[in-house]
């Protein structure tokens, strides 16, 4: 019998995921808040069928952000149909935010929980909500997600003029491959109560970032704003707040060492560049 899997949401790492999962032989089913387009996709609150389908999933990941009103929505309205579940692995993508500003060092899963902010908050609470199941759960906190049709090749291409300068600020990133491909080996290797970060091996600065793609572009360099003088939205000036290095070691282990994109370097140019249409 094939196997099957069951992810709440239907976003950029879903609609990759599922796509991997099917290529393995799993029958992927997504949840969606607007009209189902198909056979696999199925309504967030057609509760009496997503639970029939989550009762007989041997893997289950929640792609789902928090809510101001209820944390976690899918444990709002699903906590004991996924309890319940027969269900060997079960997923909960969270973020690296979760760690708040550390000044720059690296941080790892035993590194204290910093943040200030109130999304980084709310990850937290849903975490330590997706944890209190004590039911094969497994915390995935993900860096900065980028791929084909989400990367800055994309953002110059369609006129970004300017990049951002914080002198010794870093950023951590993720390719949606890694995201895939450590998903697949965490669920063969299923390891109850275990947060993992989901990050490359390279921090760097945005800056360094958006001149290497002005390189593969054949472009000139993009205009260096110092971040004082940046008219850049309040979102985006809360990413400058926090200075973290993110280490992958307990990933990269389950995964023998095998990461498709170590930086950014070779996710622009192998991962994100073959795709591109407009060039």
């Amino acid at each position: 019998m094939r196997k099957r899997a069951f992810i709440f949401g239907s976003g950029y790492v879903a609609s990759f995921l599922s796509q991997r999962l099917r290529e393995i032989g799993y029958i992927v089913y997504c949840t969606s808040r607007d009209k189902p387009h198909d056979k696999f996709t199925v309504s967030f609150y057609n509760q009496d069928y997503l639970e029939t389908l989550l009762a007989t999933a041997d893997v289950i990941l929640s792609t789902v952000g928090t809510d101001d009103n209820v944390v976690d929505p899918v444990l709002h309205r699903y906590r004991n149909s996924i309890y319940l579940s027969r269900a060997k692995w079960i997923g909960y993508l969270s973020s690296t935010g979760v760690y708040g500003d550390h000044d720059g060092k690296w941080v790892n899963e035993y590194s204290a929980c910093n943040t200030n902010s109130k999304k980084g908050k709310l990850r937290l609470k849903a975490e330590k909500y997706w944890l209190s199941i004590q039911h094969n759960i497994h915390i995935l906190r993900l860096s900065g997600i980028y791929g084909p049709m989400r990367n800055c090749l994309e953002e110059i291409l369609k006129g970004r003029q300017h990049t951002i300068i914080k002198q010794g600020h870093n950023f951590s990133r993720v390719h949606i491959e890694d995201i895939c491909q450590f998903i697949i080996s965490s669920i063969s290797n299923p390891r109850d109560g275990t947060i993992y970060n989901v990050s490359d091996c390279t921090p760097a600065p945005l800056h360094e970032v958006h001149n290497f793609a002005t390189k593969i572009l054949l472009r000139k360099n993009l205009e260096a704003v110092p971040l004082e003088k940046a008219n850049i939205s309040i979102r985006k000036m809360s990413f400058f707040q926090e200075n973290r290095q993110v280490c992958n070691r307990r990933a990269m282990k389950l995964r023998n060492g095998n990461w498709t994109y170590l930086s950014y370097k070779e996710g622009l140019l192998q991962g994100c560049l073959p795709y591109l249409s407009n060039i």
